[in-house]
C-alpha cells in the first residue's frame, strides 16, 4: 500500500530530485569563492602579474574576486569598475569583513579572469572622486547606482599598486 506523499507522482518526484540535486549543493557549498559563487572563499590562486596602468578594459568584467587579509586570507566576489588608472571597489554604506579587513591591513590582491594582481586599497573621501566612480557605475550597471552620495558614509576602495 502507497502512502499518501507516494500518490502524489509530482510530489514524490520532487523529494527524489531534491535528494538526487543534494551532493552537487553540497559541493558549491565546498567550492567557495568560484566564478559566480556569492561565497566567500580563501587565498586566490593563480598567475600574479604586475598591476595594469589602463583599467578600463579588465573593468568590463562584470563579477572579479577579491582577497583581503585578517587572520586568514578571505574572498569575495565582487562587482569592479575601471576606468583608466582607476580600478574601484565599492560597498555602499555598510560595512563587510572584506570592508573591515581592508582597513587594518590594506594589501589585497583582485583576480581578474586568471590572472592575480596584488594592490594596495585606499579609501576614497574625495567628493569628485566619488562622483567620477558614480558615473561610471551608473555607465555600466544602469539604475542599480551608489545609494550613498555621502562620500564620508560610503565605503568606496581605489585599488592602486603597491608602493
Amino acid at each position: 500500500m502507497l502512502s499518501r506523499l507516494e500518490s502524489f507522482p509530482v510530489f514524490n518526484s520532487g523529494i527524489d530530485m531534491a535528494f538526487r540535486l543534494l551532493p552537487f549543493a553540497f559541493a558549491l557549498l565546498l567550492s567557495g569563492c568560484g566564478d559566480s559563487s556569492p561565497m566567500a572563499g580563501g587565498l586566490l590562486e593563480g598567475p600574479e602579474a604586475a598591476p595594469l596602468s589602463d583599467w578600463t578594459a579588465v573593468g568590463q568584467d562584470d563579477i572579479v574576486q577579491l582577497e583581503t587579509h585578517g587572520d586568514e586570507p578571505y574572498s569575495v566576489n565582487l562587482w569592479v569598475i575601471g576606468d583608466g588608472a582607476n580600478l574601484w571597489v565599492y560597498r555602499g554604506t555598510s560595512e563587510a569583513q572584506w570592508v573591515d579587513n581592508m582597513k587594518t591591513n590594506p594589501l589585497v590582491r583582485i583576480r581578474i579572469g586568471e590572472v592575480i594582481y596584488p594592490l594596495r586599497a585606499e579609501r576614497v573621501s574625495d567628493a569628485q572622486a566619488f562622483a567620477r566612480f558614480a558615473q561610471a557605475w551608473d555607465e555600466k550597471y544602469g539604475s542599480s547606482g551608489p545609494k550613498s552620495t555621502n562620500v564620508a558614509e560610503a565605503y568606496l576602495f581605489r585599488l592602486l599598486p603597491r608602493d
